[in-house]
């Protein structure tokens, strides 16, 4: 063994990876078919993430001694790290005894695990357990199975069995932090993080997690600074480039936020988001504009107070194109000049509706206006008020949005919800005409909080079928209370005050703290702790008390 070949071996054990690799391309100056500097060279590629590199040094090694086991199972860790899963069992199969090779059976339960089938995943990595106890990479991904498969118990057994053989392994702290985030310990959770990440300063998945977890415990600036730091080493994370701009938009940052904002789940399609960089102001004069409905009624309502805007910068005509059941408020709104499933035979440009903000941010100066108003129909303002009845009347509402519970799901303020007992614990004693308000409520709910509160509670969930009876309902009430949901977009319709109970981390329209949003000037927000919702149910009581008087 060569003398450059010895240097860059040992440079290459210091993580020296830039000196070892020209001890190895010196080593292969002096000789050319050097299978052991082709195979550093491998490696060294592979550990900086060039494995095209790494594929072609590897392929040369295996020239002049293709039974290597080392070479082999480096060709397919590097088969693995493409992700050209077909290829490594014939890979495999190539060295001699893999049956009995513990490392080889790991690679294959890898392989299986990545491609979905856990069965095969199981066995392998079982085999490989036997021959080797204590392997690590082995009950990780076991780990990783049982909770895909529901059985976390089994999970935290085997990151224990982990973390008992090697309290500082990254990826061992980095998956119990996200078990203990998926069951609600945030504190326990975000010190598993720091871990993962002392340990492995690079880590991704470590960095992302971060982030997520210092939402839930509300500590958004920290937040902020670890997806920050995971998109500018991973750009193409769309997922989390949307929660990104979320963060930023509930900090008041719209010109960045709306950036951000556009690669929203929804409106990604095709591998390329769907609206057009805009760099400066913008005129439509003369142009017929297509708006194109977005997430839901919710964002209709929401983002159309941006529609105004779209004339004064010249448009010809603006129509909306819709099949929600919110179409006929948005047509009496006078926004638009028609809604409809299909929009203007014929028009200049479309956008969709939760990009007005986007397209406008330099076009206007006010980048949060207020919501355009609506009244309620004569007909169906008498309706509700024959439904209603006499009495202070307060509207109830505790669950709304896409119901993903899961704490990693990149839009998780679109799911929102508060327990039972913690909303009774906000209202119960109030001399009031309590009305549910609830979508889709649950069998026994109703008469659950009948039995929290102590009282009578008037149900008009039907009246979400109906949304010009919703306006009317609710343009009677004296208060609407609940999480956010379309029914707080029409309060603000109606200029009345609503109180919002936000989740945690909330969504942008809450803004990231304080009790009073920009988007909502007569509502109030309370909101989730990073444990429970003791302090916001407080606040509830005593707004109740003083607007109740």
């Amino acid at each position: 063994m060569s003398t450059q070949l010895q240097q860059g071996i040992r440079f290459h054990e210091q993580g020296r990876y830039q000196e070892a690799e020209a001890c190895y391309q010196e080593a292969l100056q002096m000789n050319p078919s050097e299978a052991e500097a082709m195979y550093g060279l491998a490696r060294v590629y592979q550990a900086k993430g060039d494995f095209s590199r790494a594929l072609q040094h590897i392929g040369k090694a295996l020239e002049y001694c293709p039974r290597s086991r080392s070479y082999l199972l480096t060709l397919a860790h590097l088969l693995f790290l493409t992700r050209c899963f077909a290829d490594i069992p014939s890979v495999i199969g190539m060295i001699s005894g893999s049956q009995s090779d513990y490392e080889c059976c790991l690679v294959l339960g890898a392989c299986h695990y990545e491609q979905g089938d856990f069965s095969a995943a199981k066995t392998f990595l079982g085999n490989s357990l036997q021959m080797k106890p204590d392997c690590e990479q082995s009950l990780l991904t076991l780990s990783n199975i049982a909770q895909r498969e529901g059985r976390m118990e089994e999970a935290r057994e085997k990151l224990l069995k982990v973390l008992s053989l090697n309290p500082q392994n990254p990826d061992g702290l980095n998956n119990f932090g996200a078990l203990q985030l998926l069951e609600g310990l945030y504190e326990e959770a975000y010190r598993k993080f720091q871990l993962a990440l002392k340990y492995e300063p690079g880590m991704l998945a470590a960095q992302k997690h971060l982030a997520t977890v210092c939402q839930y415990l509300g500590k958004p600036e920290e937040a902020m600074e670890h997806m920050l730091r995971y998109l500018q080493a991973n750009g193409q994370d769309h997922d989390a480039a949307a929660v990104y701009g979320q963060m930023l938009l509930s900090k008041g940052d719209w010109n960045l936020g709306w950036d951000f904002y556009r690669i929203r789940t929804s409106m990604r399609g095709g591998g390329r988001f769907l609206e057009r960089d805009v760099r400066g102001p913008l005129r439509f004069d003369g142009k017929v504009l297509n708006i194109l409905t977005d997430q839901g009624i919710g964002d209709e309502l929401f983002f159309s107070r941006f529609v105004p805007y779209l004339k004064e910068l010249g448009a010809r005509e603006v129509h909306f194109v819709t099949r929600s059941k919110g179409a006929k408020l948005l047509e009496r709104s006078g926004l638009y000049d028609s809604v409809s499933a299909q929009g203007a035979r014929v028009a200049d440009q479309n956008h969709y509706v939760a990009d007005l903000p986007y397209i406008l941010r330099y076009s206007v100066s006010n980048m949060t206006p207020e919501s355009f108003r609506l009244q309620p129909l004569p007909e169906k303002l008498k309706e509700a008020r024959e439904l209603l009845g006499e009495g202070v009347l307060v509207g109830l509402s505790w669950r709304a949005g896409t119901g993903d519970q899961d704490p990693f799901a990149p839009f998780r303020a679109l799911s929102k919800s508060i327990p039972l007992e913690d909303l009774a614990k906000g209202l119960k004693g109030f001399p009031v005409k309590w009305v549910s308000l609830q979508r889709n409520s649950y069998p026994g709910e109703t008469e659950s909080l009948k039995k929290q509160l102590d009282a009578d509670v008037l149900d008009l969930s039907k009246a979400n079928q109906d949304l010009e009876l919703m306006l009317a309902v609710l343009s009677c009430l004296h208060l609407y209370a609940g999480v956010s949901n379309t029914n707080h977009h029409l309060m603000e319709c109606l200029g009345k005050n609503a109180v919002i109970l936000a989740n945690n981390p909330p969504e942008f329209r809450q803004m990231a703290t304080g009790e009073v949003s920009p988007w909502y000037p007569n509502f109030r927000i309370f909101r989730q702790g990073s444990q429970n919702w003791g302090k916001a149910a407080k606040s509830l009581r005593k707004y109740l008390e003083e607007s109740l008087g």
